[in-house]
């Protein structure tokens, strides 16, 4: 992996913040520079255990002073209908005046699947859950835009196209957003996923750029910060994962300065949602060594300006 060092990160990402106009009113204070939101798989070694109730997730963001959350369908596989039980999430949520940002549909199959029935089986779980979103206060889902991997580009983009029209027809009728995110396969390829745009032309349709995931197949891995770029034009949610850190707060398998650079020269202003994925450190320290290193890397660049 290229590593920049110090001089070439600062002149990229500086003429990319000047491009934008990034004034120091417009940059803020570093840590309201953007909206953190929390992703509910950071609790992902708690809540299996049986440690936290997937139910209290906002309690639990409230907690480590996070007011917006990214609900995940999987931990709360069963209740996608269950309308006394989301009702009783959302009033965890208002209690503890948590808002709802996205939920992110997990294991319910394949909008590009080359099978008809589970494509439509795929399609069918996108649509209870984006009701379930709606009941959560949300504004997005996060679905599953991937196909089979063995099959050309452009037969993978029509499977993943007829599988999000039904998709994104219902998300014009409950006012949600359809956020599809590089999650392998092609999916991580910034230009398909612009093919795919702009073959369906629906303004509820947009990208979702996660910091991980850049394996197309066994031959090709993409750069991350080229993905990450070039999917930011197209996104509507930033997926901030991480999995380690060292003994400098430093995320040890991506450059995150680099990443925060990106995306700040590239104008985002949206939500930036913490997703720790590791296991060396508990859930909830490492959702604070994430949210640390987002706003630490603000700060670096603002330091770079002479602003900080």
């Amino acid at each position: 992996m290229h590593k920049w060092n110090r001089r070439q990160f600062i002149t990229t990402t500086l003429a990319a913040a000047a491009g934008f106009g990034l004034t120091r009113s417009a940059w803020g204070d570093a840590s309201s520079l953007y909206k953190i939101s929390l992703i509910q798989s950071s609790f992902s070694q708690s809540m299996k255990n049986g440690e936290h109730d997937p139910l209290r997730f906002a309690a639990l963001a409230r907690e480590l002073d996070i007011e917006t959350v990214e609900y995940c369908s999987h931990f709360f596989a069963d209740k996608a209908e269950d309308s006394k039980y989301l009702g009783e999430m959302k009033k965890v949520a208002d209690g503890e005046g948590v808002r709802g940002l996205r939920l992110h549909c997990v294991d319910i199959g394949r909008l590009g699947d080359p099978d008809k029935a589970q494509r439509m089986a795929a399609v069918e779980g996108h649509l209870r859950w984006m009701a379930a979103a709606k009941e959560l206060g949300c504004t997005s889902i996060r679905a599953n835009a991937n196909s089979d991997r063995e099959l050309m580009s452009d037969e993978q983009e029509s499977l993943v196209v007829d599988g999000l029209i039904k998709v994104c027809a219902a998300a014009e009728e409950h006012g949600l957003d359809v956020l599809i995110a590089n999650e392998g396969g092609l999916t991580c390829d910034p230009h398909w996923m612009r093919n795919v745009l702009i073959r369906l032309e629906h303004p509820r349709l947009a990208l979702l750029a996660d910091f991980d995931h850049f394996t197309v197949n066994e031959e090709r891995v993409l750069n991350r910060y080229d993905v990450v770029e070039g999917m930011l034009k197209m996104s509507r949610g930033i997926s901030a994962t991480a999995h380690d850190f060292d003994d400098k707060g430093q995320e040890t398998s991506m450059d995150y300065a680099r990443l925060i650079g990106i995306v700040v020269g590239g104008g985002y202003r949206d939500e930036i949602g913490i997703n720790y994925v590791g296991t060396r450190l508990s859930d909830a320290d490492g959702i604070r060594a994430t949210r640390e290193l987002i706003v630490n890397s603000a700060k670096f660049l603002m330091r770079s300006q002479g602003r900080g």
